[in-house]
């Protein structure tokens, strides 16, 4: 390796160049008429974007429901003439099939691509980067296994992957170019794209896109990416989110248009799933308060989905980690699921003669009388739109079963059933078997290494949830003599207050419920329905992708600061001592300082007789350092710091440094030390020869970037770390002496909690006040701390650590003093930072 590293030392550099020039940084801008053009081609993707999120939309649903069709044309082949054992096998054979197939993609195609990938979107959204995340082989991993694991007959949905499938075909289409296949492309406007904030952006309009395809939300879309994912907002990005989202759902509509023979004729269809039509339910004013405890049981059970889950993720983060074991999971789970779906079909379902029907022409191609029982009564008015889809499974003709109309028909359908289906369609005891296993299931295969999406599963437990609800109202104004209710609507709200209970959504998905239904008049119960399940859930726990986020130890940064952050400085956080460079450095230096760290920013001083030996200068990323090193671009001759200048016509000219197309060639796989593993990206060396050279940095430096006095309130540095994107604050001192650095992790709040806890226990003192009166270098306040009484401990009772920390935030004297000029949430008044 050695070898090959010199062998490439030695190579000319104009491969670098061929890149540049191909690349098209080299075009100018002329009266800002390339600026101009630069935006038309920006909202040009935008639309393309949306354009292909829906293609791959119409690509999943079209490969789902022909699996599905086959699945049933073979129980339909084998049913009449087979014993039970036999159907059995062939579902169970091709349900493992698929679900083997989808966990093969995934761990040994790209193991990123598992889950529904909301967690990692949102984290990336926030200024995370997540490496692979976004590469075409994710996108072919996880379209593929979303087909496999849905039509596997695990109880799985689609719209979640979508929504990743979404952000990876914008980010994609955007950069121009292929990490995988190594294509780029040589359009001029691309190069101005290849930013980590434009990516963002695009991600976030794929985010969108991909909600408005599962959906057919587009509103919603954009109200789910502002509420759980973008931290980084503004009203141009509005505009192209909506657009590019309304382009998903347009060119989805006319597409399924195609599919009912009816090219062009838009205006009834929706996403790849439907809700089914709900313009005619209705619902009392007096319902109101029973809905609001309807959310109250769905935060209560989305809790507990929750802390099960979790439970489930440390003991697979534990036990199961190499890839027989997780092949040998996924082939469990489908098993089990496959055998319980089954057996309590053909053990506990109950044959009910089949409600009134369209005309059996509706029903879809393929479905046997076997599997949907034949229509009658056509003349009547009266007539369930779903009936061709309730399953037989060995009942008389003209008649279902009810628990397998559940678990062996498709999600989608089974929450259309539960939806728009009669009140009597389903037994009561056969209603809460479904609900409990179908919580159940649902909890195990979140996890499972395989693409999955929460949505179908949430949406179908709390249907039968609601429809719970149905049967006990119902029994009680039968006693009454009252008007029954609805129980489209009942079921249509257990499915909001599960989802929101276990996602903690409330503005977003209150919007894609109301544009799946199509009636504006649900706003009021869904929002105080969600509204509710998401205070009762908060009290418990946290939603299900940010629990994945802490799982995974994402360093993600939540909309306020932490509780303990608003009793601590910025120096009691920061990281002392950081890895500092000065403005003319040698070769050497730099090259093991890339080495042996893993940062991403240095800070660069100078020392200066007055102020110290630290006296700093600007910030230098860690890319920046490797391009210098890898374009050989240092001297032996120790140059004179702030003498040189970008060139202005060609790189490379006497006196000049790089130019910017030069520095950001390789985005966004930098060149690296070949000591330092990366499977992106040139590996270079550097000579003993050169290590004595010397590297003018002033050049490249950001001699402007955000900086923050160690005295400052902690809730300053997080309001300025997450609004402004940052990814280091440089901490000084009053002589503008480099302190400290605070990235992400010095911001996390577990992070926090252990300074807090360090600062009450600094030098034994149990006091707050006197912590920070020993603590603080320069302490403004001039209040002396009131004494307490404090019990003997032997009248202490035991309380929890969390408690602890609670109880000390409460009562103790905090480390900032009213005299520091801070307002109650921590902001100073004169910036309001």
């Amino acid at each position: 390796m050695l070898q090959q590293a010199k062998e490439m030392e030695s190579l000319d550099y104009d491969m670098f160049e061929s890149v540049v020039n191909k690349s098209g940084f080299g075009y100018k801008y002329r009266d800002g008429r390339e600026k101009k053009r630069s935006i038309v081609v920006r909202w040009v993707l935008t639309l393309v974007a949306g354009f292909v999120t829906a293609l791959a939309g119409i690509v999943l649903l079209l490969c789902t429901q022909t699996l599905a069709h086959v699945k049933a044309d073979l129980i339909d082949h084998y049913i009449t003439a087979g014993p039970p054992t036999l159907v059995f096998g062939i579902i169970l054979g091709f349900n493992a099939v698929l679900v083997l197939t989808a966990t093969v993609l995934t761990i040994f195609g790209e193991p990123v691509a598992a889950g529904s990938g909301i967690s990692e979107i949102k984290s990336m959204l926030n200024g995370v980067k997540i490496p692979r995340m976004l590469r075409f082989r994710t996108l072919c991993c996880k379209l593929l296994g979303t087909i496999c694991s849905v039509a596997g007959g695990l109880p799985v949905g689609k719209e979640g992957p979508m929504i990743h499938c979404g952000s990876i075909i914008a980010a994609g289409i955007s950069q121009g170019k292929s990490s995988t296949y190594g294509y780029d492309t040589s359009f001029t406007y691309f190069v101005g794209l290849r930013n980590d904030r434009e990516k963002r952006d695009f991600l976030s309009c794929g985010a969108a896109a991909g909600v408005a395809a599962a959906f057919g939300a587009p509103i919603g879309g954009v109200l789910f990416v502002l509420e759980e994912g973008a931290s980084f907002w503004n009203q141009t990005l509005t505009w192209r989110t909506l657009f590019c989202a309304m382009v998903s759902t347009f060119t989805l509509a006319f597409f399924i248009s195609g599919l009912h023979a009816a090219w062009g004729t838009l205006g009834s269809q929706s996403g790849t799933f439907t809700f089914g039509p709900f313009m005619l339910s209705t619902y009392q004013a007096w319902e109101i308060p029973i809905f609001v405890l309807m959310g109250a049981g769905g935060g209560v059970q989305g809790a507990f989905f929750n802390a099960l889950n979790t439970r489930l993720a440390r003991f697979r983060a534990r036990w199961i980690q190499t890839k027989c074991a997780w092949l040998l999971e996924a082939v469990v789970a489908s098993a089990a699921i496959t055998a319980m779906a089954f057996w309590v079909s053909f053990t506990f379902g109950t044959c009910h003669e089949a409600p009134k029907g369209p005309d059996e022409a509706a029903a879809p191609a393929g479905w046997s009388a076997w599997w949907a029982p034949a229509a009658v009564n056509r003349d009547e008015d009266d007539r369930y739109p779903y009936r061709a889809d309730l399953v037989r499974f060995y009942c008389p003709p003209d008649y279902y079963n009810d628990v397998a109309s559940l678990l062996l028909a498709p999600g989608e359908t089974a929450i259309r059933h539960l939806f728009h289906a009669p009140p009597e369609t389903f037994d009561v005891n056969n209603l809460v078997l479904f609900w409990g296993l179908s919580l159940l299931a649902s909890c195990w295969t979140y996890g499972v290494k395989l693409p999955s999406g929460l949505f179908i599963p949430a949406l179908l437990t709390g249907a039968a949830y609601g429809r719970l609800w149905t049967r006990v109202i119902n029994a009680i104004t039968a006693a009454l003599h009252a008007k029954t209710i609805d129980p489209r609507v009942y079921g249509l709200i257990g499915s909001a207050a599960m989802l929101g209970g276990v996602t903690r959504m409330t503005i977003s998905l209150t919007v894609i419920i109301l544009e799946c239904t199509g009636n504006v008049e649900y706003g009021l119960p869904l929002i105080v329905t969600l509204f509710s399940a998401r205070w009762v859930g908060n009290y418990f726990n946290h939603g299900i992708y940010d629990i994945h986020i802490h799982l995974r130890h994402i360093p993600f940064l939540d909309w306020d600061p932490p509780v303990q952050g608003s009793r601590l400085r910025v120096k009691h956080v920061m990281t002392r001592h950081p890895k500092c460079l000065r403005t003319v450095e040698r070769a050497g230096t730099i090259y093991d300082l890339l080495c042996h760290t893993t940062h991403n920013g240095f800070p660069v001083v100078v020392e200066d007789p007055t102020f110290g030996a630290k006296f700093f200068a600007g910030v230098i990323l860690r890319k920046q350092l490797d391009v210098l090193l890898a374009r050989q671009d240092f001297s032996f001759a120790k140059p004179t710091p702030f003498s040189r200048h970008p060139p202005v016509e060609a790189a490379g000219s006497d006196g000049a440094c790089l130019s910017y197309r030069d520095m950001e060639a390789a985005y966004p796989h930098y060149p690296h030390p070949a000591a330092v593993a990366s499977p992106n990206g040139r590996a270079y060396t550097l000579l003993e020869s050169h290590r004595e050279a010397w590297v003018d940095l002033s050049p490249y430096m950001n001699q402007t970037p955000f900086v923050i006095q160690e005295e400052a309130p902690f809730t300053r540095a997080y309001r300025l770390f997450r609004s402004s994107g940052l990814r280091h604050l440089v901490v000084v001192n009053r002589h503008n002496n480099v302190r400290g650095i605070i990235t992400r992790r010095e911001l996390e709040e577990e992070h926090c909690a252990r300074c807090w806890r360090l600062c009450r226990r600094l030098k034994g003192l149990d006091d707050a006040a006197d912590v920070a009166d020993e603590a603080d270098t320069y302490n403004y306040s001039t209040k002396e701390a009131a004494p307490q009484w404090r019990p003997p401990r032997i009248l202490k009772r035991h309380v929890d650590r969390a408690d602890q920390v609670r109880r000390a935030l409460s009562l103790h004297k905090p480390l900032l003093s009213d005299s520091d000029g801070l307002d109650d949430d921590g902001d100073d008044d004169e910036t309001g930072v």
